[in-house]
């Protein structure tokens, strides 16, 4: 897909290797379990529960005051 195509980019660029055999065959193997059985089954499977609310719903944005994250 194109928007692989900044990072190969980067890689070469800073001269980075290239993915072994290995971690291809890893990567298609989790995506595809992931496609074809773990998210069928969660969507499909009419005796899960299913949220009514969202997980935030009661959550106002100035119930928490933001903090800066220092960079290290």
């Amino acid at each position: 897909p194109r928007h692989w195509a900044p990072y190969e980019g980067w890689l070469k660029l800073h001269q980075r290797r290239e993915p072994g055999w290995r971690e291809r065959w890893t990567d298609l193997f989790i995506h595809s379990e992931l496609l074809l059985i773990k998210l069928p089954l969660l969507f499909l499977t009419p005796q899960l529960r299913r949220r009514s609310t969202w997980p935030d719903e009661g959550e106002t944005a100035a119930s928490e005051p933001l903090t800066a994250v220092a960079a290290g």
